[in-house]
């Protein structure tokens, strides 16, 4: 046999195989009290039943929870069952596990190695929901009843433990690649919520089992109805207490009828009751004078009830809201004629043979009744019947096995783009390092879906900003990260109270620390004393290494002032994340030689746009006078800017250039400072030389940049940092003095901080002043340094290959799952079971080696399927 034939046999092979699916249905719908005996587990189980009819040779295996009640005889005798055991108690303890439960069974389905998972109904309190992290089944089902809760949520939804609940699970049924919805207003009702990246809804109908025919034995119907006490041609009413099967308006609108016509048609309601509700309907019944006309007969047996639908005069169901309406169904099978509301799913499946109105309106109701008893009952039943073997189980179980077959596997998890948890303060939070926040993820979002995490206590995010962002609270992250787990987290980390809401988040969830100052005294101690950091401010310098400060401190020998100033505190961080991001070469070499994770530097992100004004007009605009020699400090800050530095040196100028000389200062407390500085301004005599203003303002510092001669940003400690005051000078091409050596030479000039800051100062503006073309030369070469380094065609796509990166780095070393895991366990009420962390670390690499087997085999097949046509063709 040629190579050729062999390798197309292959792949013919390849293709049988691939037709004969694993399809893995979680049947805990089969099992739970709420649902086994009603609506919703004989659906279940017919779906199975119809979808094995349509396609015998997939394997249709079986999950059984062993922790409820086993699943009925007939199920384990026809299908293989797969037995999962949740790793801690179900009964009461259920809830307070959900979480850990949920991850272990989404571990367990993924290592069953199926082709399909279908969850037959999600919304069981009692059973255990598969809660998918990085890897999944490659084709992911549930049935979607209806949306009744939601719908009606002030009835159902009223207990805030009920609506929890509900809104998790819900938050399960949107992570599934298909919903199959059982009938189409099932599904118009789900696409009109409009769920931000929903799955996809078919509907694949329902249907009811053969039991129901329209003959019967005469001497049986009358023997049934003469033990449950009725007379011939009434109106049978089958529903329940719940207050949707609208059970008073079925009572209401009967009692509209004609009394000759009541007498005749007796009301007959067919229903389970529970506590005292068959007293307070049979007292509801009696204060509407119609005891004699309508009758209870509680819970009847199927084939009791079979016998109901063969004799009635007419099947009565005015239901607010369906997402099927069996019973219509099956009195139409029986043969019955069907009077129904108009509403949800019940014109689907009671059809224009049915007799319909508005089920809120009793007169409407009364109106249809009275029409369809004009009308013989056997006058349109072939009709009925007809229509109602539309439906068949058969039908239903391939329109969903044709879902599946074509549907592309999916390998990973749904979401379009990388979703990021982006922890930072934000406008109107008064600091640079939230406007700078604000500036990233606009040009971030197209590429992530990202979230914003703010401080609870911090004022409301701006209303601007909230347009265009999801905003939660640092209170709310670990409930939405649980409901739909965040690829990465972003934390904005500053020397400031601003952050210190971040640092529990941190603890919890592990990211990507952007490192605004190397040093974080403040922020500790900030933390500490609002309780967002669990051990004490010595505990700490002790843990990293600082045990003799720390002794220091707790003798009261050292202030806090100078711990914070000597000391970067920054080392617990750097043990809680997966990589830093820093804007300077000197913190990228200090933290490179103390984390052992990845460390990215690039410069910070600043894109100028032009003057719009010339330094002339900017001072004629500003009321500075022309001849002035303008020299600006922008971001002033009394304890770090070295003002009084500056004074001295401009006090030792020749005495015609401190003539000319107008000193700018621009900070955030322009009344403080002034007064700080009053006296050494009055001994300088420079006190109408210098200006104090008021302005945080990115707009007003980058006017007096424009208008000044000179810029002095310097800053003390050395950092080595590019301030964003100093990165605005320059991008507005300001002539700057700094501190810093990370700019290139010629970008600005250095003032040698702190010992030589004066001697500096002095030379260098004298130099300026009687240099003014160097000083342009500097200008121009500031604003290109900014324009080529910090402009957003450089640092975005540096950004975004950062975070991307940190994301495959994480996935590859499954470390959302075992950060999750972590956190479930933490957190958890329960003892643990001793084995659970081996058998789950066994359970996870099982569930992995499946996921890259699926994959393998699924890139070989089409790469064969390829290559065969290729070589058949030649």
């Amino acid at each position: 046999m040629s190579p050729h034939n062999t390798l197309a046999r292959w792949f013919s092979l390849q293709c049988k195989r691939a037709k004969t699916l694993l399809l893995l249905i979680d049947a805990q719908a089969l099992q739970t009290s709420n649902s086994r005996n009603r609506g919703v587990g004989r659906y279940s189980s017919a779906l199975i039943n119809g979808i094995h009819s349509v396609r015998p040779d997939w394997k249709i295996e079986i999950i059984e929870n062993t922790s409820l009640e086993p699943i009925a005889s007939e199920v384990r005798a026809k299908f293989p069952i797969r037995a999962f055991t949740p790793p801690l108690a179900g009964g009461p303890k259920l809830i307070a596990n959900r979480e850990l439960n949920e991850a272990y069974y989404a571990d367990w389905i993924c290592s069953q190695q199926a082709d399909v998972y279908l969850c037959c109904s999600i919304f069981e309190h009692e059973a255990v929901v598969p809660s998918f992290t990085t890897i999944r089944p490659p084709r992911t089902s549930a049935i979607l009843y209806d949306l009744i809760p939601l719908l009606f949520s002030e009835e159902y939804l009223r207990c805030p433990h009920d609506a929890e609940q509900y809104t998790h699970r819900f938050r399960q049924l949107c992570q599934m690649d298909t919903l199959l919805a059982i009938s189409e207003s099932t599904r118009n009702d789900f696409l009109a919520l409009e769920v931000e990246k929903p799955p996809q809804v078919i509907n694949i109908r329902g249907a009811i089992s053969d039991d129901f025919t329209p003959t019967a034995s005469a001497e049986k119907t009358r023997a049934t109805l003469q033990r449950l006490g009725l007379p011939d041609d009434f109106i049978l009413y089958v529903g329940g207490c719940d207050f949707r099967k609208n059970m008073p308006g079925a009572i209401t609108a009967h009692g509209l009828l004609p009394e000759e016509l009541q007498q005749r048609h007796n009301l007959v309601i067919t229903c389970a009751f529970h506590g005292n509700n068959e007293k307070q309907y049979s007292d509801f019944i009696a204060q509407q004078g119609q005891t004699e006309t309508v009758q209870l007969t509680g819970w009847v047996s199927k084939e009791d009830l079979q016998a109901l639908y063969q004799s009635c005069r007419l099947f009565f169901f005015p239901s607010l809201y369906e997402g099927l309406g069996l019973p219509v169904l099956e009195a139409l099978q029986s043969g019955a004629p069907v009077v129904c509301s108009n509403t949800s799913s019940l014109p689907e499946y009671g059809g224009r043979i049915s007799f319909m109105a508005d089920p809120e309106s009793p007169s409407e109701l009364a109106a249809a009744l009275q029409q369809a008893l004009s009308v013989p009952r056997t006058q349109f039943q072939e009709e009925r019947l007809e229509f109602a073997r539309q439906f068949s189980w058969q039908n239903t179980g391939e329109r969903a096995a044709q879902v599946w077959e074509a549907q592309t596997p999916q390998r990973c998890p749904t979401s379009f783009r990388p979703r990021i948890a982006w922890v930072s303060p934000l406008p109107p939070v008064p600091t640079e390092i939230a406007q700078y926040s604000l500036e990233l993820i606009n040009e971030l979002k197209t590429q992530f879906d990202i979230e914003l995490v703010v401080d609870a206590a911090a004022p409301q995010v701006a209303p601007y900003i909230a347009d265009d962002f999801v905003v939660i609270t640092d209170a709310e992250l670990s409930s939405r990260h649980a409901a739909a787990p965040f690829d990465l987290f972003v934390y904005h980390l500053g020397n400031h109270a601003y952050h210190d809401y971040m640092l529990p988040l941190l603890h919890r969830h592990r990211g990507v620390i952007v490192l605004h100052d190397f040093f974080l005294g403040g922020l500790f101690c900030s933390a500490i004393e609002r309780g967002y950091w669990p051990i004490s401010l010595e505990e700490t310098l002790a843990h990293t290494g600082n045990r003799d400060l720390a002794e220091l401190l707790a003798s009261g020998n050292t202030s806090l002032e100078f711990i914070q100033h000597a000391v970067p505190l920054n080392q617990p961080l750097f043990e809680m994340s997966d990589s830093v991001i820093v804007h300077s070469r000197w913190a990228w070499q200090r933290v490179k030689s103390q984390a052992d994770i990845p460390v990215s530097y690039f410069p910070r992100l600043h894109d100028p746009t032009s003057p719009p004004l010339s330094p002339a007009e900017q001072r004629q605009q500003l009321s500075i006078p022309e001849n002035a020699f303008v020299i600006a400090a922008l971001g002033v800050q009394r304890e770090t800017s070295r003002i009084e530095s500056l004074l001295q040196a401009v006090h030792q100028l020749p005495s015609n250039l401190r003539k000319e000389c107008l000193v700018i200062l621009c900070g955030a407390d322009s009344a403080k400072l002034e007064h700080e500085l009053a006296a050494q301004l009055a001994e300088l005599q420079l006190t109408s030389k210098v200006h104090c203003l008021e302005t945080t303002s990115a707009e007003v510092l980058s006017r007096y940049a424009v208008a000044a001669d000179v810029c002095v940003q310097l800053q003390y400690p050395i950092r080595n940092e590019i301030s964003p005051e100093l990165l605005l000078a320059l991008g507005q091409g300001a002539c700057c003095l700094s501190s810093t050596n990370e700019l290139p030479e010629g970008v600005s000039l250095t003032v040698r901080t702190p010992h030589h800051e004066v001697d500096d100062l002095r030379n260098l503006l004298i130099d300026l002043y009687n240099h003014p073309e160097r000083a342009q030369q500097i200008r121009t070469n500031a604003r290109h340094y900014v324009q080529t380094h910090h402009s957003r065609a450089q640092v975005i796509p540096q950004f975004s290959f950062t975070l991307s990166q940190t994301i495959v780095r994480r996935q590859q070393d499954d470390q959302p799952w075992l950060d999750r895991i972590t956190e479930f366990v933490a957190s958890t009420p329960s003892v643990l079971p001793e084995n659970l962390a081996q058998s789950w670390a066994d359970l996870r690499t099982e569930a992995l080696a499946a996921n890259v087997s699926q994959v393998n085999q699924l890139t070989m097949c089409q790469s064969s399927g390829k290559l065969t046509k290729r070589k058949i063709s030649a």
